[in-house]
């Protein structure tokens, strides 16, 4: 467990710009979206400003998952990782923990502000919202993770 906290505290301190960036733009979406209820204010530019912010948490959740595994490349023999005193397993662990904690946490905390700001009990929707962030892990930032093992950098 030592070395899970290790590898993290370290990830934490290398990706702190992608970390910072990310939890912006969710807090800045998470702040812009009940505007867009209003019926008053859905013109072009608000409705521009949400899809950006979306695009925005988009891009730069995708870009943290990528730079956290070309940090320390999960398969191979010449990783940095395997002259190491820890496992594979470990590693795993805790880059899977960075992510539900940098990504999936803020975002369900958010979600949960939101249904609650629209009038929702968000108690009654605890299922739903845990299986969504179980399909943002598996559908969206799975395929991203093995594309990064597969490429060297983030150029290829």
């Amino acid at each position: 467990m030592n070395q899970i906290i290790h590898i993290l505290r370290k990830d934490l301190r290398r990706l702190w710009p992608e970390i910072l960036v990310s939890l912006a733009s969710l807090a800045a979406y998470t702040w812009h979206e009940p505007v867009m209820w209003q019926p008053s204010s859905t013109n072009f530019s608000q409705l521009l400003l949400t899809q950006a912010l979306a695009l925005l948490i988009l891009l730069s959740w995708f870009l943290l998952v990528l730079r956290l595994v070309h940090e320390e490349p999960l398969i191979g023999h010449r990783q940095f990782w395997v002259t190491r005193p820890y496992g594979w397993k470990q590693l795993l662990a805790a880059k899977l923990l960075l992510v539900l904690i940098v990504v999936n946490l803020p975002m369900l905390v958010c979600q949960t502000w939101l249904l609650k700001r629209a009038g929702f009990a968000a108690g009654g929707h605890v299922s739903l919202l845990l299986s969504m962030q179980a399909m943002w892990l598996t559908a969206r930032f799975l395929p991203i993770a093995v594309l990064a093992v597969l490429t060297r950098s983030l150029a290829q």
